[in-house]
């Protein structure tokens, strides 16, 4: 049960909140994003409604780019983008262990 409350359900509106460099790193976002209530996905919606951004989503599938892609409701990537500043902060003062997208 506690899945469903931090995963996106699919054909969700979602934004990707970025492109972390390591599986561990994402992980540790998506942890941060749950803490604070935010449900999230590493993979983009599959019943995308826009024909353009499913072609998109297929292409970089196929052409295997790498990354570790943290996709968030639209609605909520500025409450997510904050809750990762926050976190940051944190963790720049010796506090919290959640960096910012690209770090």
């Amino acid at each position: 049960m506690d899945a469903d409350l931090t995963s996106l359900p699919p054909g969700a509106p979602r934004r990707r909140l970025g492109n972390f460099s390591t599986p561990e790193l994402a992980s540790r976002v998506r942890a941060a994003l749950a803490e604070a209530g935010i449900p999230s996905s590493g993979e983009p919606d599959p019943v995308r409604p826009e024909r353009w951004g499913r072609l998109l989503d297929r292409l970089v599938h196929l052409t295997g780019v790498p990354g570790n892609r943290v996709w968030v409701p639209r609605d909520r990537l500025r409450e997510a983008s904050g809750v990762l500043a926050r976190n940051r902060r944190r963790e720049a003062s010796g506090g919290g262990s959640t960096p910012a997208p690209g770090d």
